[in-house]
């Protein structure tokens, strides 16, 4: 008898042994997870510090990219063609397809989707006409400054290939020395294109691309506008084909021009 009293409290004592010790080892390992966290964002957070202060800076004592996303309204429909989400805005191709993406240089889904838009814009040539807006989300500090820096590559005409170089820069190393040293690279006025990054009128054109956003239902970055059709997220090649198809069907083309049936 008691042989088995003593086996019984000798299973405890292990069973017990074995709890401690799965609670140390998952606490060292939270703790040095915590840690390669702490370390890993260190930098980042040192960027968005100074991104932050630099947008300050620029346009004036108050954060003008949060007092903006923050008085955003509820999303309600735009009522009206298309053609109105193009005003003003870089474009390509000439349609009947009518595709608006609205998104920020920083979101992780938006840049990922970049090569579904392009190999888009490839197989459907000029039946797809594409315009980018800027739909920068709070919580990317580097989305605003980016989103600036396009505009006045677009002032100096060179806006798409402003925005194929923004897609192949980290998103994290953002700040204006990167923004001007892909316009010098490109071939823009450096000068020019510097003044132009602290201009109210570049950002008021980022926040009118917002509230058209918000006001054509997009909850999330990317948004796409397809002939009035949204779709929200990333989505694989395959989903913007069945759309785009879909609407096709309602033209008859012959190569590259169409006329509706």
């Amino acid at each position: 008898m008691k042989q088995e009293e003593e086996q019984v409290r000798h299973s405890h004592s292990m069973i017990y042994i074995c709890i401690i010790a799965v609670a140390l080892i998952l606490g060292g390992f939270q703790v040095i997870t915590n840690q390669y966290t702490t370390d890993n964002m260190k930098g980042m957070s040192d960027n968005t510090d100074a991104l932050l202060t630099w947008t300050v800076e620029r346009f004036g004592g108050t954060d003008a990219r949060i007092v903006f996303l923050e008085s955003r309204t509820l999303p309600q429909v735009v009522e009206g063609g298309m053609e109105q989400m193009f005003e003003n805005d870089a474009t390509r191709g000439a349609g009947p397809i009518y595709m608006v993406e609205f998104a920020d240089y920083h979101c992780p889904y938006c840049r990922k989707n970049q090569s579904v838009i392009m190999e888009l814009l490839t197989a459907y040539g000029k039946k797809i006409k594409y315009a980018y807006r800027d739909f920068p989300m709070r919580y990317h500090p580097q989305a605003i400054p980016a989103a600036i820096a396009s505009e006045c590559a677009h002032e100096q005409y060179r806006f798409w290939q402003y925005w194929e170089e923004l897609h192949n820069v980290p998103a994290n190393t953002y700040d204006e020395n990167v923004f001007v040293d892909i316009a010098e690279g490109m071939g823009l006025d450096g000068d020019v294109f510097r003044q132009c990054l602290s201009s109210d009128e570049k950002f008021n054109e980022v926040k009118a691309d917002y509230e058209d956003a918000v006001n054509a239902g997009c909850t999330g970055s990317p948004c796409f506008i397809i002939n009035g059709r949204a779709v929200i997220g990333a989505h694989p090649y395959d989903t913007f084909k069945g759309i785009i198809e879909e609407e096709l069907a309602k033209y008859e083309c012959t190569g590259d021009t169409c006329q509706q049936i």
